[in-house]
């Protein structure tokens, strides 16, 4: 797949009406991941389903509903964040078909909020820690026992 030559503002109108061609992919998998995924990659759903390496090859299907099922997989599935960015990044913009790059670029978007939610989770706990180590070194303790708040809990004793 070669790279599109667009005008920063075609890319921007071009990506717009991808996400919205996505969209409806976009709830069913919400509501119904399984079944989805059956739906774009019967027979080969199992195989892809094997190995990482597997459902990569599938990227580079000419069937756009296996390369659909291929991110979607990479990304609930194999859960591997490096390389869904990768392929998410290219596809959302390289990728023939409209509804793969919908889908890309709406992976991206959740990898991004997921970049944000972790870091303003990390700048709140963060806080948390430092107020109520200060004020009650025990709440600190238990909580992080109860709630889990915290991987490490470096509390002084």
């Amino acid at each position: 797949m070669a790279m599109q030559n667009l005008s920063s503002e075609a890319t921007l109108v071009r990506a717009r009406q991808d996400f919205a061609t996505a969209t409806e992919l976009r709830n069913d998998y919400a509501l119904a991941s399984d079944r989805v995924l059956s739906s774009l990659a019967e027979p080969e759903l199992n195989r892809m389903m094997e190995t990482l390496q597997v459902t990569e090859e599938y990227l580079a299907s000419p069937n756009p509903k296996h390369r659909l099922a291929a991110l979607l997989l990479i990304d609930d599935f194999w859960n591997d964040q490096n390389k869904l960015l990768d392929y998410a990044e290219r596809m959302a913009i390289d990728d023939p078909d409209s509804q793969v790059r919908g889908i890309a670029l709406s992976i991206l978007l959740g990898l991004f909020q997921r970049i944000q939610s972790q870091l303003v989770e990390e700048v709140v706990r963060d806080i948390l820690r430092e107020r109520l180590m200060n004020s009650d070194p025990d709440l600190f303790t238990f909580l992080c026992e109860v709630r889990s708040l915290y991987k490490e809990c470096p509390v002084p004793r």
